[in-house]
């Protein structure tokens, strides 16, 4: 089981520092979890909010579901996340 760690070699190197590998797991499990963009996504919770008087929590808790569904445990989020930056 591979631990979540934002500061291996290779990925420091990509990105610069932990926190930028961070934001970037982050923006990938959203992408999985919402078949989308952060643009697109950010897009479809202001459109929430603009609509229906709302803080866009829809969208983001939906997302979540999603995540969770597809990934069980953060270890194979991680693990999906290091698949993609091998390719």
């Amino acid at each position: 089981m591979d631990l979540l760690d934002f500061s291996t070699p290779k990925l420091l190197h990509k990105y610069g520092s932990w926190a930028r590998v961070q934001v970037a797991f982050y923006d990938f499990i959203f992408r999985q979890g919402s078949g989308m963009c952060s643009g697109c996504f950010k897009d479809k919770a202001l459109g929430e909010v603009l609509e229906g008087f709302c803080d866009g929590g829809g969208v983001y808790e939906e997302t979540v579901k999603a995540i969770e569904n597809i990934y069980p445990n953060p270890q194979d989020a991680w693990c999906a996340f290091m698949d993609e930056e091998a390719r």
